[in-house]
């Protein structure tokens, strides 16, 4: 069996002087180790949001171990890229051989869930309403999300709403009448 070698990825999409070894390769030294990955892919992200003005990232965890996948998807996520990911019909569960299409991952629902869960709390264990309204705002304004977690957002955030001016004193009510009550 014959293996074509092919030329590396820097020369198959002629990234010729755009591309700089000491910043675009990222050394891995224990590559089943998540938290290396991830550390090492949210420095790599904080590098270039804090030093290419206009830096458009994305991020695609096709390839590399588990691990290596994981930690990029997760420092992604926390950073706000966009995710891709290559996906086929499995036919070989090593490789995909044939009919592959990157798309993009969907983690608006991931995101939502973990503002739900891990940060809203902490706001509201502060009283901290405008930052968790701000955080609720944010992921209604920003993403598609399935209706039900859109639903559920909205009631966040109209509690969260009705909470803060609660604590600025910005009471106002409604008076509701019935059809059969006079004025």
């Amino acid at each position: 069996m014959r293996i074509e070698k092919l030329p590396n990825i820097v020369n198959q999409i002629g990234l010729g002087d755009k591309f700089q070894r000491d910043r675009d390769i990222i050394l891995i030294e224990e590559p089943d180790d998540l938290s290396e990955c991830y550390l090492k892919a949210s420095l790599c992200i904080q590098n270039i949001q804090q030093n290419v003005t206009d830096a458009q990232m994305m991020a695609d965890y096709t390839g590399g171990t588990k691990s290596m996948s994981v930690g990029l998807a997760m420092a992604s996520v926390d950073y706000q890229l966009t995710l891709y990911v290559t996906t086929a019909v499995r036919t070989n569960i090593i490789k995909v051989e044939r009919g592959e299409l990157t798309g993009q991952a969907s983690v608006a629902p991931v995101v939502a869930q973990r503002t739900i869960e891990q940060f809203l709390p902490i706001f509201l264990q502060q009283y901290n309403y405008p930052a968790a309204i701000a955080q609720l705002r944010r992921l209604l304004s920003s993403m598609a999300l399935p209706p039900d977690i859109k639903r559920q957002i909205q009631t966040l955030y109209a509690c969260c709403s009705g909470l803060d001016a609660w604590d600025r004193f910005e009471r106002r009510f409604r008076v509701i009448r019935t059809s059969d009550e006079k004025p």
